[in-house]
């Protein structure tokens, strides 16, 4: 019979195997306090064993965990940058469309300033032109200012997952 390792040997001496002229019973008596000492061994061994997968597991988790925390992370910066950008584009829109009722509120002035309507068909263009502009940039300001609003909602979510997940790596980084 061929013995392969450690624990193959271990089994071997178990079983009486390698007892050169000594009974089955006798190599076991005479072997026991060898085979208590290897059998505690092989279950530190295991113990060991169990803890090293134990923590790779948990190194993975966290290699993992922080993978993500990572992408989230950017993506958090991206959306902040959009945010910010559309914020913008809303203060300039919502900018222009005040300038549209100044201008659409000057030339009511100058219509009063004409008693005589000689410029009212001029007034009048101008008055159109000026009320499309406005209700285009307010139309502009308004959507700006939702999608403003739904960017503000979508970032506060995506701080929130990023909280959570260094909330987890920091967790499982603390259970080391």
């Amino acid at each position: 019979m061929k013995v392969r390792g450690v624990a193959g040997m271990a089994l071997a001496v178990a079983l009486g195997v390698g007892g050169v002229g000594l009974g089955r019973a006798e190599a076991q008596a005479a072997n026991q306090p060898e085979l208590t000492a290897i059998r505690v061994k092989l279950d530190e061994i295991a113990t060991l064993l169990k803890q090293f997968v134990q923590q790779s597991t948990r190194q993975d988790r966290a290699v993992l965990l922080s993978q993500r925390l990572e992408t989230a992370e950017r993506r958090l910066i991206a959306l902040e940058d959009r945010l910010q950008r559309r914020a913008t584009e809303r203060d300039h829109a919502q900018g222009e469309a005040a300038q549209a009722r100044n201008s659409l509120q000057a030339l009511a002035e100058m219509a009063k300033l004409d008693p005589s309507g000689s410029a009212a068909d001029a007034l009048q263009k101008e008055n159109v032109r000026l009320q499309s502009d406005l209700d285009r940039r307010t139309t502009d300001a308004q959507r700006l200012a939702g999608e403003v609003t739904d960017l503000e909602a979508l970032v506060a979510q995506r701080r929130a997952q990023v909280a959570q997940l260094e909330s987890a790596l920091d967790q499982l980084l603390i259970a080391r």
